[in-house]
């Protein structure tokens, strides 16, 4: 199989996850549908960074972290085991491996767009 093929079908399913938690989907669709721009502009280290950084208290008093769940679901997409460990990557790799695993990033986010479209057509945006 190849990569592109492995990333869309991971991507697929973490869209499905989140659609089925149905927790603050207009924020995790909003997230998918800008990511890709985001990681254009700031580049993978920063974005990351930024996303991590995301979390606010809902009104019940339950953390929503959906900026952490989309850097979680791009770790999952590129085979990582979370955003936090995909940050550190970003922030230590040497330039080369960094310049590899931007254009990786933008590839992974390009599907979690494409899925988050397609499958959260009918959530609204925040």
């Amino acid at each position: 199989m190849s990569r592109q093929r492995d990333w869309a079908l991971r991507a697929h399913n973490c869209v499905l996850q989140r659609k089925e938690a149905n927790k603050s989907l207009s924020k995790y669709s909003t997230s998918c549908k800008k990511g890709p721009a985001l990681i254009q502009r700031a580049g993978a280290a920063q974005a990351l960074a930024f996303l991590r950084s995301r979390s606010e208290a809902e009104k019940n008093g339950e953390p929503k972290e959906m900026g952490r769940a989309y850097a979680d679901d791009l770790a999952t997409v590129l085979g990582v085991r979370d955003g936090a460990k995909l940050l550190s990557k970003a922030q230590t790799d040497r330039f080369a491996s960094y310049l590899e695993l931007s254009r990786n990033l933008l590839d992974a986010s390009a599907w979690l767009q494409r899925f988050a479209q397609i499958e959260l057509a009918d959530v609204g945006e925040e």
